[in-house]
Parts: structure tokens; C-alpha cells; sequence
């Protein structure tokens, strides 16, 4: 099993807005939504990435600008600056959060976030 490091632009999902998913996919609450894109898996406006660990959704809302193992030995700093295209992508995608988990997550920006194989 490798630990994966993704690191993002946007909004990554906060533990009370995982928290708040698992609420409303119990409840059958409307605001929980589900479903496949061409590569993920999308919940309530953010892709889950595996994580063995966590007992709530883990992922993000954005966009992934680079992804990398623990095996890696250097990972290139420029691939952290996103393009203006990016960027308006990133505030496009991130319109379709329900407000109420919104709130429950951070700013948008750059972050890393932690994923399990």
C-alpha cells in the first residue's frame, strides 16, 4: 500500500463537511448527491480519493495539480502554480457545493491532501 500526496487548487473536503456527507447520505437528505465521472467518483460536488484510514469521505473540489508517492523523490515546485484557465475552472466547479457544506470548508487555494492505494 503507497501514501499518495495530491496536491490541489480548490477546496479540500474538511472533516465536519465529511462529517455532514455521511449525515445526509443516512438521512436520504436531496442535498446528497452521487456519481461517476469519467475517472472518479463525485459526492456532493467533491472527488473522493481512497483513503483506508478515514471513517468520512475524504477528497476535494478542484482540480489536481500534481500527484505523487511516497516513493518520489522530488516533485517539480512549478507544477504548483495553476493557469488562469485552471483558476476560473476551479470557482466554476466549486458553484455546484451545496452551500450549507460550503460553509463547513476551507477557502479556495492550494492543498495537499493525503490518499492510500
Amino acid at each position: 500500500m503507497y501514501t499518495y500526496i495530491h496536491i490541489i487548487f480548490g477546496i479540500p473536503l474538511s472533516e465536519k463537511g465529511g462529517e455532514k456527507i455521511v449525515e445526509w447520505e443516512g438521512e436520504n437528505n436531496p442535498l446528497f448527491s452521487e456519481y461517476d465521472d469519467e475517472f472518479d467518483t463525485i459526492v456532493c460536488g467533491f472527488t473522493t480519493l481512497h483513503h483506508g484510514g478515514a471513517d468520512n469521505y475524504v477528497g476535494y473540489c478542484g482540480i489536481e495539480i500534481a500527484k505523487f508517492n511516497e516513493c518520489e523523490d522530488c516533485v517539480p515546485y512549478s507544477l504548483f502554480e495553476p493557469t488562469m484557465e485552471q483558476i476560473n475552472e476551479v470557482f466554476r466547479l466549486c458553484e455546484r457545493i451545496p452551500q450549507e457544506l460550503r460553509a463547513l470548508c476551507p477557502e479556495i487555494g492550494m492543498y495537499y491532501i493525503f490518499s492510500t492505494s
